[in-house]
């Protein structure tokens, strides 16, 4: 979760600068960003079949890299849209006069914007991370042989007529640990998010 989870922040903080900055670019109106977001509200149980079939057609099923990739496209728009609203607020006037000093975009993108977005990048980190740890369909088919994650290994512990409540309970309480850290570290930055 936290490899997919960089991965949709730094590619979903370029596309949101994208779609907030250059409002008059030929793809980028309020269709597109509309299509973007549908990639997220689509049900995992759609689009399972062929993201399975498409790993395997490139032999790389049940691996580590298939799971990142399919977990960093499906966290996109939420990243998306989460900073684009952050990269709203930030008035285009800063873009501007840091480009009359001199600054390259690359350079301005790095010692101005991603300062002034850090409470909105903290909270997109911590949703992102949390929807991701959460996630179980694309864990159990993607993945679930060699590479199992927390939320896949659970229904392994129903052995067959019989369940093993105890070590069930046990996989709970220290599954349900690095979202209580998360919460407690991010949660002004998360609270603010609902707040703006």
């Amino acid at each position: 979760a936290t490899t997919a989870t960089i991965l949709a922040l730094i590619l979903g903080l370029l596309a949101a600068y994208g779609f907030s900055r250059f409002s008059r670019a030929p793809m980028n109106d309020e269709r597109s960003f509309f299509i973007l977001l549908t990639l997220r509200m689509l049900p995992p149980f759609a689009v399972v079949l062929p993201i399975v079939s498409y790993w395997v057609f490139f032999g790389l099923a049940d691996t580590f890299f298939a799971l990142i990739w399919t977990y960093t496209i499906f966290s996109i728009p939420l990243t998306v849209w989460l900073i684009k609203g952050f990269v709203d607020e930030i008035p285009k006037s800063i873009d501007d006069a840091a480009r009359v000093d001199g600054y390259s975009f690359w350079r301005m993108f790095r010692r101005i914007l991603i300062p002034l977005l850090g409470a909105g990048l903290a909270a997109t980190t911590a949703l992102v991370w949390l929807f991701l740890w959460n996630e179980f369909l694309f864990a159990l088919k993607v993945a679930g042989g060699n590479v199992v994650t927390y939320t896949a290994h659970l229904p392994q512990l129903k052995l067959g007529q019989r369940t093993l409540w105890n070590v069930f309970a046990a996989m709970g309480v220290i599954g349900s640990i690095p979202p209580i850290i998360i919460l407690i570290l991010f949660r002004r930055y998360i609270i603010r998010l609902y707040l703006r």
